[in-house]
């Protein structure tokens, strides 16, 4: 799914059980991506549909920015991430989704001052949506 697509329903990647309807979503960065064809594999025999968002170093959370590299150790914040998680926040309350994976390499997010309460916050706010 590209990330400026995120506000169309249709745009968010299926996984699982394809033709029935998505129960649940997977959202998360590339450490997701890299076990989805795992997750897929068991949804699917278990005939579970899902819908997956999988971002490259942007973490399944709220107000939080991603991280973006500019040379090989300068990690700077990609503040367009924010609109792009208020949008998935968006789909997670219209689908109803019966169970969300929240799935990242969480250490790689810790640098931020602010990761704990946003993350906690974000829980919150897809527990609330959902």
């Amino acid at each position: 799914m590209v990330d400026s697509d995120v506000n169309k329903p249709e745009t968010f990647k299926r996984y699982g059980n394809v033709e029935g309807n998505t129960s649940f979503l997977v959202w998360g960065d590339s450490h997701l991506g890299a076990i989805l064809p795992a997750i897929d594999s068991a949804a699917e025999k278990a005939h579970v549909g899902m819908a997956g968002v999988v971002s490259f170093r942007t973490p399944p959370l709220v107000e939080l920015a991603s991280l973006t590299t500019e040379g090989f150790d300068n990690l700077l914040l990609n503040i367009r991430s924010i609109e792009y998680s208020r949008a998935i926040l968006k789909q997670i309350e219209s689908r109803k989704f019966q169970g969300i994976l929240l799935h990242a390499r969480w250490s790689n997010y810790l640098v931020i001052s602010n990761f704990a309460d946003t993350f906690l916050d974000s829980i919150t706010m897809a527990l609330g949506a959902g």
